[in-house]
C-alpha cells in the first residue's frame, strides 16, 4: 500500500497563503499603470476661417436663451406690447380686401372655374353676414351703455330681442340691394317643400 499524504497543518497554510499575497503585492506594483484611453483628435480645418466639425452622433445641447425661447409661449391677445384690438379701425384700414376679393371672383368667373367662383362668394357673403352682426351688437351695447349713463337699471338684452333685431337688420341689407323678393321667393318655395307653409286664408 502506498503511503498515505497527510494533510497540510494551519501553520503551512498560513506561510503559503502570506507568500502568495506578497507575490500579488509586487507584482502589481512592478507592472505599468493602465494608460486611459485616449479621446479622438478633433478633424483638421481645410482652412483655419472655416467653422470646426462636430459629430453627427452627438446631439448637440441647445444655449439658455434658445432654450428659454423654445419654451416660453405668449398669446398676442393679452400682450400690453401687442396694443389693443380696434375693429372699426381696423375694418377701415383692410377695406381694400373686400374690392381685391371682388376683383377675384370677377376673373375666376371669367376663366370658367364656377365651382370655385361660388366658393369665394359664400365665404365673402357669410363674412359680410357676421360683419353686420357685429355691428348691430356694437350699436344696441353703444346705446345701452347711453342709457346707463343717464340712470337706467342697466340690464343683459335678450337672445330673443338681438336675434329679432339681427333679423331687421337683415331684411333692410336685402331691401336696399335689391334682393328681399328674391330671398322671399326662395323662402317660401323652401317652406312650401316642407309643408310648412301656413294654410291661406
Amino acid at each position: 500500500n502506498p503511503r498515505r499524504r497527510m494533510p497540510p497543518s494551519l501553520a503551512e497554510l498560513r506561510a503559503a497563503t502570506e507568500s502568495a499575497a506578497a507575490e500579488r503585492v509586487e507584482a502589481s506594483s512592478s507592472s505599468e499603470p493602465r494608460r486611459r484611453r485616449e479621446a479622438p483628435a478633433p478633424p483638421k480645418r481645410k482652412s483655419k476661417n472655416a467653422p470646426q466639425e462636430v459629430s453627427s452622433r452627438r446631439r448637440a445641447s441647445l444655449s439658455s436663451s434658445e432654450a428659454s425661447s423654445s419654451s416660453a409661449r405668449r398669446d398676442p391677445r393679452f400682450e400690453a406690447a401687442c396694443g389693443t384690438l380696434r375693429t372699426e379701425l381696423f375694418s377701415r384700414s383692410y377695406a381694400f380686401l373686400a374690392e381685391h376679393e371682388a376683383t377675384e371672383i370677377e376673373s375666376l368667373d371669367r376663366g370658367g372655374d364656377s365651382r370655385e367662383a361660388a366658393n369665394a362668394r359664400a365665404r365673402r357673403a357669410e363674412r359680410l353676414r357676421r360683419h353686420r352682426e357685429s355691428q348691430v351688437k356694437a350699436t344696441l351695447k353703444r346705446a345701452e351703455r347711453q342709457a346707463v349713463a343717464n340712470g337706467k337699471t342697466p340690464f343683459f338684452l335678450k337672445k330673443s330681442t338681438l336675434k329679432r333685431r339681427l333679423l331687421d337688420d337683415r331684411f333692410d341689407h336685402l331691401r336696399k340691394t335689391g334682393k328681399l323678393d328674391t330671398f322671399l321667393r326662395r323662402k317660401r318655395a323652401k317652406l312650401a317643400k316642407k309643408g310648412r307653409l301656413p294654410a291661406a286664408s
